[in-house]
């Protein structure tokens, strides 16, 4: 694992109903913030990431993969959704992957 560590973010849409009545600056936005984080995927910064879908309180999760939280606070900040004001960082903490399955089927 190198020097890397990993921090579980968790961000939160802060528009009630976002994920099933989008607007349209909310679809190019959070297109914008997908096309970040596969670059960050691609960088070798993020472990994982995804939504939480669930109908009364969906948000998002991201495991960074990083050399320090200043790092991971900084990545997330630049999210094109965060920086957007389109969500709201929930939470960053540290996060320890204790295992892993490599499998995708």
């Amino acid at each position: 694992m190198g020097n890397f560590k990993h921090y579980l973010a968790l961000i939160k849409p802060k528009r009630r109903g976002f994920f099933k009545n989008p607007t349209k600056k909310e679809k190019i936005v959070m297109e914008e913030h997908f096309e970040y984080l596969k670059n960050l995927i691609t960088e070798n910064k993020i472990q994982l990431a995804g939504p939480i879908i669930n109908s009364v309180d969906p948000f998002g999760l991201i495991i960074f993969k990083t050399s320090s939280e200043e790092e991971a606070r900084a990545l997330l900040k630049k999210d094109p959704s965060v920086e957007k004001d389109i969500q709201k960082i929930l939470k960053l903490e540290p996060f320890r992957l204790s295992l892993f399955n490599p499998k995708t089927d």
